[in-house]
């Protein structure tokens, strides 16, 4: 397995317990974490319910219930989104998955704009101009 997982704006480097975002920050991680994060982002298309979070994130030693889970992904999230990273995405009554990368609503809209532009282009409207 490889040491880094590269995943929309950021690279986790599992070996490190630590990502690098896309503008090069560093964001330290737990063990927990690291390990939910790397679960996630490696089966990109899976959700995954609580206990199969739990028991790939925590130690077989710890007695600890999968209602931990939530706290843990919430923890991370706060972090994460403190850089401007959305990784995680909760299924409503399933579990978690990766988030899809979410573009940019500016860019979404100047995009739209150039489509009806060039819609109008082609059919040939005229726009008056005020």
């Amino acid at each position: 397995m490889s040491n880094k997982i590269k995943f929309h704006n950021f690279t986790l480097l599992i070996n490190e317990k630590k990502i690098i975002t896309k503008s090069n920050k560093e964001i330290k991680l737990n063990s927990v974490e690291r390990n939910i994060l790397s679960l996630l982002i490696q089966n990109p298309t899976v959700i995954f319910t609580k206990e199969e979070i739990h028991n790939h994130s925590w130690c077989k030693e710890i007695k600890c219930h999968s209602s931990v889970v939530p706290q843990a992904i919430s923890l991370l999230r706060k972090k994460l989104s403190m850089h401007g990273l959305e990784p995680i995405e909760t299924v409503k009554g399933k579990g978690y998955k990766a988030a899809h990368l979410v573009q940019d609503q500016s860019m979404g809209m100047y995009s739209a704009l150039v489509l009806f532009l060039s819609i109008i282009s082609i059919i040939n409207i005229r726009i008056p101009s005020f």
